[in-house]
């Protein structure tokens, strides 16, 4: 097969390298890529030089970013430096600008770093059953036999949990929305569990819980499909449900003792605990009720506050601790309104349009960062490895209102190929 190099090919290479290298333990080996990686997403830029579509959804959550600045007293030049890195992300992967290359650019976004988190799922898993030490840039090493909190290939456990959490979410689409074939079946039965023990080995409720609730809330919404495919892959059903009772023995004790280690850590208040970095967030609240205390800011009170832990490191980086406390202590409550109002339209377009082709993953990808969001902030950290696939999937939902429903119907061949040009031919048609 020839391949074409093009622009849209040279700069989603490049990006993409940048971002393996960026988000894994290869950071620690070669020189620190943020300033790269940053360089690297600002290359999208360019291709939003053409005639654009302007949409408004985020205008609302622009103008409380903005309106929290100007009247905020602790403004820095850091807290403009996260306004405008925020607004590139907007720029490149959100519902903000839109044209055929830049979309163009967002279907292959959306899929390559799906399969990057894959990639990290699986390797982070063999490398921790191959007793490798736990590795992260700027620390020593950390000799292997660690029980918990183990990262893998990642740089932390707690960015390997959430995409341990969207492979899982990945193959269980695969398993039972498309066509595959049975060579693709058993591949992804093995991510679906590899991704499941990844999520158990980083340690992360919040991520188990969220993908709990997000394939209760698949189930839900789609059982008719579920019905059919469990009469029609009866064999592996039961295959499954054989593998998983011979599991709820070690898994039952795996996470007993994990409960009771986090429970340990959380009663001595470490970094682990966001009791009181949640605390500090409605202090700043309190102090500034309606437009927070500044875009991605922490206020002078708070931090000198002895007795709230403000979740501000040395370095300058801020730890918030919850996406929706972040908006509400940094944006009050305009900032609140603004992003529950985004959510809702993101959330009601997708539900409308799910029937249609390829509509179900981000669906079910959205569901899961809304809750996870509970207890971690991505959206708005535009050095996060979440950050960029979460304002692609906002954007995949919110283009299906441009699909017409078409040939619902499952094809007897369908494949992943074949359903991401459909998808795409169809939403350009619409623009």
């Amino acid at each position: 097969m020839k391949i074409r190099i093009t622009p849209i090919s040279v700069v989603l290479f490049i990006y993409l390298v940048v971002f393996v290298l960026h988000f894994t333990i290869a950071e620690v080996v070669v020189p620190p890529l943020t300033n790269v990686y940053y360089a690297c997403t600002f290359l999208f830029l360019g291709f939003l030089l053409s005639r654009n579509k302007l949409e408004t959804i985020t205008f609302p959550l622009i103008l409380a970013a903005i309106v929290s600045m100007v009247l905020s007293t602790n403004v820095t030049l850091e807290t403009y430096m996260r306004f405008f890195s925020s607004i590139l992300v907007l720029l490149v992967a959100g519902p903000l600008l839109q044209n055929k290359k830049i979309n163009k650019i967002r279907d292959h976004l959306f899929w390559w770093i799906i399969y990057i988190y894959v990639f990290i799922t699986i390797g982070s898993l063999i490398w921790v059953m191959a007793g490798l030490p736990s590795l992260s840039p700027g620390k020593l090493p950390i000799a292997p036999g660690r029980e918990y909190f183990r990262n893998g290939i990642a740089q932390h456990e707690m960015l390997l949990a959430p995409m341990a959490g969207i492979s899982a979410i990945y193959a269980w689409h695969n398993l039972f929305f498309l066509q595959i074939s049975k060579r693709t079946r058993i591949l992804n039965v093995i991510l679906f569990f590899c991704a499941c023990a990844t999520m158990l080995m980083a340690s992360s409720r919040v991520v188990l819980v969220s993908v709990l609730l997000t394939f209760i809330f698949s189930f839900s919404t789609r059982f008719g499909v579920f019905l059919k495919k469990i009469r029609k892959n009866t064999g592996w059903v039961s295959l499954a449900v054989i593998v998983l009772l011979f599991a709820l023995a070690p898994a039952g004790i795996y996470l007993s003792k994990f409960i009771e280690n986090n429970t340990r850590i959380e009663a001595k208040g470490t970094a682990n605990s966001r009791v009181e970095m949640w605390a500090a967030r409605f202090a700043d609240f309190e102090l500034n009720p309606f437009s927070g205390a500044g875009f991605a800011s922490v206020s002078k009170e708070v931090i000198e506050n002895e007795n709230l832990r403000s979740g501000v490191a040395k370095g300058g980086q801020i730890e918030f601790g919850s996406l929706y406390l972040q908006v509400l202590s940094t944006m009050g409550a305009l900032g609140v309104a603004a992003l529950l109002l985004f959510f809702g339209r993101i959330f009601f377009i997708g539900y409308i349009n799910r029937m249609k082709p390829m509509a179900h993953l981000p669906l079910l990808m959205f569901i899961f960062l809304i809750l996870q969001a509970v207890a971690e902030t991505h959206i708005f950290a535009a050095g996060d490895v979440l950050c960029v696939f979460s304002w692609l999937v906002f954007t995949r939902l919110y283009n299906l209102q441009y699909i017409h429903k078409v040939n619902l119907k499952p094809v007897k061949k369908a494949s992943l190929a074949s359903e991401m040009q459909t998808f795409n031919q169809q939403r350009l048609q619409e623009q």
